[in-house]
């Protein structure tokens, strides 16, 4: 693992300083980047292939919510095997708590959803009141598969993340990836700093799938051939819903509605300027994660050398 030419490829962006997913200088800079908007339309269009027409994926991660304390629940999965504490739903809802993620009892219940579609399991264990918890292989897989969509965009600007996107399946490199965005975020990053336009968005079931829907389905003449009913369809939500978040992007000025039945719904310059600032804050925040996850796989490889 070449931990050093992986911050190489990226110091640049942060005028030779520590890497800071957080630094409005290297948003610019990778917004300017050759080659970028072909990478954000690439990640635009795998994000709404991999939550078209699946259910399950659209009620377990379709939300900022959902899919930071995936993250987490990961992380204490991941440090569990490796003899780092016990999880356990207190611990989990702890933690979310601390960082800000979500309350007690939204935890428990999206944790009692995730156990619903088999992708969390209670741990076999002599003491029943330690109820400890395990990531099943199924959320595993669903997790590689989100991320490899995402950084599939990223290594096409940042080469060194290629090594993090093939790795995905040694589960040393997928644990060391997940404890760097995981200490990034428990680190004060959040991608809505970056964009605080889109948080009421993301923190709306599938307010991002129709933003990202909306921005994929223009023409070359800036009209979407984009309908409700066939969204709704598509992300497996209601077509009030969709009609809910397409009323707010409008009083937002990210699309034009002429109110006219069967009129065309027309996204806005407005709209691919936050999605693409938006994706570009992914990016940042995975190129920096992918670095700190070859070091820190560096650091474990030293380490048992010696």
């Amino acid at each position: 693992m070449r931990e050093n030419s992986a911050f190489a490829a990226i110091r640049d962006l942060f005028d030779g300083a520590a890497p800071d997913p957080l630094s409005s200088g290297a948003m610019a800079r990778i917004m300017t980047m050759d080659g970028f908007s072909a990478a954000a339309a690439c990640s635009a269009r795998g994000i709404l292939e991999t939550y078209q027409n699946r259910y399950a994926l659209n009620r377990v991660l379709n939300d900022r919510g959902r899919v930071v304390l995936s993250l987490l629940f990961l992380d204490m999965h991941y440090r569990a095997e490796a003899g780092e504490g016990e999880l356990t739903l207190a611990r989990l809802q702890a933690l979310c708590r601390a960082l800000g993620v979500c309350s007690p009892n939204r935890a428990a219940a999206m944790v009692a959803v995730m156990r619903l579609f088999g992708y969390v399991a209670v741990a076999p264990s002599a003491d029943r009141r330690a109820r400890r918890l395990v990531a099943t292989e199924p959320f595993e897989r669903l997790t590689r598969e989100r991320w490899s969509v995402l950084l599939e965009g990223v290594s096409q600007l940042f080469p060194h993340v290629e090594e993090v996107l093939d790795g995905l399946h040694d589960r040393a490199v997928m644990a060391a990836f997940v404890r760097a965005l995981s200490e990034r975020f428990a680190g004060g990053y959040r991608t809505v700093h970056a964009t605080p336009a889109i948080a009421p968005y993301i923190e709306r079931d599938g307010g991002l799938l129709v933003l990202l829907a909306l921005r994929s389905a223009r023409s070359e003449g800036g009209a979407a051939e984009f309908t409700i009913a066939e969204t709704a369809r598509r992300l497996d939500l209601s077509r009030a819903h969709v009609a809910s978040v397409l009323k707010t992007a409008a009083a937002d000025g990210l699309v034009v509605r002429s109110g006219a039945r069967g009129e065309p719904i027309r996204p806005t310059d407005a709209l691919a300027a936050l999605t693409d600032r938006f994706l570009a804050a992914a990016f940042l925040i995975h190129a920096v994660a992918a670095c700190d996850c070859l070091q820190l796989l560096a650091g474990a490889q030293a380490g048992a050398s010696h």
